[in-house]
């Protein structure tokens, strides 16, 4: 992972473990990193993430043992660790686990709905 992205992740979920060669469970030697390449050259997420005209929306599930969000402090850490970083954040919470399992459909109508296409 590039170390801008790195540094940027261990800000705003600085109690996931991570190193060189993983971030939580993602190994990275699984990404593909040509693609990643790819698409960090053309959006360049630091200019997306400090323009704050670009709405960020946050979408977790309360469930969520992965990042402990099922506690409410562990919510409130991480809405406010994320606001640090983000002017324009706003938050979207779900009964839902950190997949979203089975809840797939609420989260597409979400997103939907917040685009103006429903």
């Amino acid at each position: 992972m590039g170390a801008m992205l790195k540094s940027l992740a261990e800000s705003v979920l600085p109690e996931i473990d991570s190193s060189d060669s993983h971030f939580g469970t993602l190994n990275f030697e699984k990404v593909k990193k040509a693609l990643f390449l790819l698409e960090l050259i053309s959006t360049n997420p630091r200019k997306l993430v400090k323009n704050n005209s670009t709405p960020i929306f946050c979408f977790y599930g309360t469930q969520d043992t992965l990042l402990g969000l099922e506690k409410k402090q562990k919510r409130f850490d991480y809405e406010e660790n994320f606001k640090t970083q983000f002017n324009n954040i706003k938050f979207f919470k779900s009964d839902a686990d950190h997949f979203y399992s089975g809840q797939l459909e609420t989260l597409n109508n979400q997103i939907i709905r917040l685009s103006g296409h429903d």
